[in-house]
C-alpha cells in the first residue's frame, strides 16, 4: 500500500505491490473500527464506504534498501539517500518484545512478540 500527501493535506492512499519501493504500508487486517484492529501496528486508516465503517490495521512494509519517512499523521517509503531522519530497517528478531536486543533502537510489537531493529540515516 502506497501513502502519498495529497493538496487537501491527508495522505493519498493507493494499491502497491509489497516489498516494492512504492510501499509504504503492509495491510495486517481488516476491521470496522480503530478499536479493532490488534493493539502493536504501526498505523490505522479509516474510511466509510457505502455507509460502512471500514479500517486498515497497517504495519510499515520494511524492505531492503529503501527506508521510511515517519511523519506526524502517516509515514512514506523512500529511498534510502542520506536524506537525514530516515528509519531504515537492520533486522527483525522474533519473539522478543524489547528494542534493547537492537543496537540502536527499532519498533516492538509486543502482542504479535516480532521487534524491527532500525537505525536513522
Amino acid at each position: 500500500m502506497a501513502v502519498s500527501p495529497s493538496e487537501l493535506g491527508g495522505p493519498v492512499v493507493s494499491p502497491a505491490t509489497c516489498g516494492t519501493s512504492s510501499s509504504t504500508y503492509r495491510i495486517v487486517q481488516r476491521a470496522s473500527y480503530p478499536s479493532d484492529c490488534v493493539a502493536d501496528v504501526d498505523e490505522k486508516y479509516s474510511y466509510t464506504e457505502n455507509g460502512q465503517h471500514n479500517t486498515l490495521c497497517l504495519d510499515y512494509d520494511w524492505s531492503t534498501g529503501s527506508c521510511i519517512e515517519v511523519a506526524k499523521d502517516y509515514a512514506t517509503s523512500q529511498p534510502c539517500d542520506g536524506k537525514p531522519r530516515l528509519v531504515k530497517p537492520v533486522s527483525v528478531i522474533t519473539g522478543v518484545v524489547d528494542v534493547s536486543y537492537c543496537a540502536v533502537g527499532g519498533f516492538p510489537h509486543p502482542v504479535r512478540k516480532f521487534t524491527v531493529c532500525t537505525k536513522y540515516t
